[in-house]
């Protein structure tokens, strides 16, 4: 996994994983790099990953969104093991962006120890 600022994360070539919630709007960037909120096309449920090629708009060739369901119904737990399922799959470089994981029920600090040490 690679740790990268904010700002870095939609500039860099590895595979982009965006953890995102069923009720919760898309990140600005992801907007903007789509020029509408695709997130509205996407299954979001829990566990659910959806791949959506870049066609070069960012430098990433695909970025990867997985379901994290109602962030009401979220738990550590169940964040550790949606996010870690795919990693172990994958067996590749990433970049995890997790500034939409945090909410109510996990807050930032959690989400990035968890996210750390999957």
């Amino acid at each position: 996994m690679i740790y990268l600022p904010y700002k870095e994360a939609f500039k860099q070539e590895y595979d982009l994983v965006i953890p995102m919630y069923i009720d919760t709007e898309a990140d600005d960037k992801i907007i903007q790099c789509f020029g509408y909120d695709i997130c509205a096309d996407l299954d979001l449920s829990y566990g659910k990953t959806s791949i959506v090629m870049t066609l070069k708009k960012i430098p990433m060739k695909r970025i990867i969104f997985i379901g994290l369901g109602k962030s009401s119904q979220i738990t550590r737990q169940a964040y550790r093991y949606a996010i870690g399922e795919f990693v172990r799959k994958e067996r590749r470089n990433l970049c995890i962006y997790i500034d939409g994981a945090f909410c109510e029920k996990i807050n930032i600090n959690e989400v990035a120890y968890d996210t750390a040490y999957m």
